[in-house]
């Protein structure tokens, strides 16, 4: 696997990022490297890789922010719900600016779907089980329309 792409992701999306908010992405995600691995099993170019790695690691750091928020209070949950809000405007601005429409109305049910479950008491891991599984059955919806339109009619 090219990690090369995976840095990419990292430093492009850490650049839309304004550093007066303090907000730095983290890399410790376990789901990450499959996700790369899926990736690069799909046929798709490096650009087009490096968005969806992009929107996954700023919609995933927009919902850990946001998962903080019953552990805390005060000034700290201010910062931590206007970070993933902050977090969730660049995600927007980071598909559509490149190219990734679709995904990004894929996801946003998803999105929505995760964030009703947070809100009613389910686990972070679950939202980012949920997280990556509508990566996952985005990115095998273009396989299978692949596969329709190769099929003998």
């Amino acid at each position: 696997m090219d990690g090369k792409w995976i840095t990419d992701a990292f430093t492009r999306v850490d650049k839309l990022i304004d550093p007066a908010t303090g907000i730095r992405l983290k890399t410790e995600d376990t789901r990450l490297p499959e996700l790369a691995a899926i990736l690069e099993k799909e046929r798709l170019s490096r650009k087009r890789r490096i968005a969806i790695l992009g929107g996954y690691l700023l919609l995933r750091a927009g919902l850990a922010s946001h998962q903080e928020l019953d552990r805390q209070s005060g000034e700290e949950r201010t910062r931590s719900l206007l970070g993933g809000d902050y977090l969730f405007g660049v995600y927007l601005r980071w598909l559509v600016q490149n190219g990734e429409g679709e995904l990004l109305a894929y996801l946003t049910p998803v999105h929505k779907t995760i964030q009703i479950h947070l809100a009613a008491g389910g686990t972070a891991d679950e939202a980012a089980d949920e997280l990556f599984a509508g990566f996952r059955r985005y990115l095998s919806r273009g396989q299978e329309e692949v596969s329709r339109t190769r099929r003998p009619q």
